[in-house]
């Protein structure tokens, strides 16, 4: 989905591989709701991988998402 020149990415389950957007042109910030460590991210030939936070139950953003 997008809105304006913002892209969301909606996962239905937690991600346990990188994540990989074809026909991106340009890339700025990665963040993910509730997370304030830095997303590894990389960019090459128009494709954007982004590589999941390693997250637990005792380091969840929260409770519900």
């Amino acid at each position: 989905m997008t809105n304006q020149n913002q892209l969301y990415v909606i996962c239905t389950k937690w991600p346990d591989k990188p994540i990989t957007i074809r026909g991106i042109k340009k890339v700025g910030k990665v963040s993910m709701i509730g997370v304030n460590n830095i997303i590894k991210k990389s960019f090459k030939a128009n494709s954007l991988t982004i590589i999941p936070p390693v997250l637990n139950p005792g380091n969840l953003p929260c409770e519900h998402a």
